[in-house]
């Protein structure tokens, strides 16, 4: 029962301070595991939403870390396709038994509003060994292309910032092979990087 106790700490703290950026949190009184509420982006591209997210802890917790869903659809590069966040504070390598909730939800806005490629998921679970290190990268790339094209034409210029950030060892194709560009499932069967 430590764990309920120290949500409902928790629940009391964030409801208090009034977070504007997490909004209509439901939380049933005789579950304190389950949390709902809502992630209001204050950057382009998501600002105009909100998005539903669930928030589970587990019944170790706080020595095991919580586990955020996206319930509402969103094209975000650290969040999947079924709404599993790639956020490395709730990891359980970085996992701290300190690390309070509200620090969690802030963590989330903060890669809502600027998205890391660090962080992605991956489509491919690894690269085939012979890939030479200068393209160990390619299936990080690969990942980018797709949910880049994959944006609403009306986001991607939120986005080109984000791309311009890309580590040394990325590479991205010059403009004018973007409209001819292959589709990332295309690319990646050529390079041999499917199963």
């Amino acid at each position: 029962m430590a764990a309920s106790r120290r949500l409902m700490k928790e629940l009391e703290e964030i409801r208090k301070c009034g977070m504007k950026n997490f909004r209509n949190i439901q939380v049933d009184e005789a579950n304190l595991l389950t949390w709902q509420g809502l992630i209001v982006p204050g950057n382009p591209a998501y600002d105009k939403g909100a998005f539903r997210i669930e928030i589970n802890f587990p019944a170790e917790y706080p020595f095991k870390p919580r586990k955020i869903t996206f319930k509402t659809k969103i094209y975000h590069p650290n969040i999947d396709e079924k709404g599993q966040v790639c956020l490395p504070v709730i990891s359980a390598e970085n996992w701290k038994p300190a690390t309070k909730t509200d620090q969690v939800i802030q963590s989330l806005i903060a890669l809502v509003n600027d998205p890391h490629l660090r962080y992605l998921y991956f489509p491919f679970p690894s690269h085939p060994p012979t890939l030479p290190p200068s393209l160990s990268s390619l299936p990080c790339f690969i990942t980018c292309l797709s949910f880049f094209f994959s944006f609403p034409p009306s986001l991607l210029p939120s986005f080109l910032p984000f791309f311009s950030s890309l580590p040394p060892s990325f590479f991205l194709p010059s403009s004018s092979l973007l409209p001819s560009f292959p589709s990332p499932s295309q690319l990646s069967k050529v390079l041999g990087l499917q199963a």
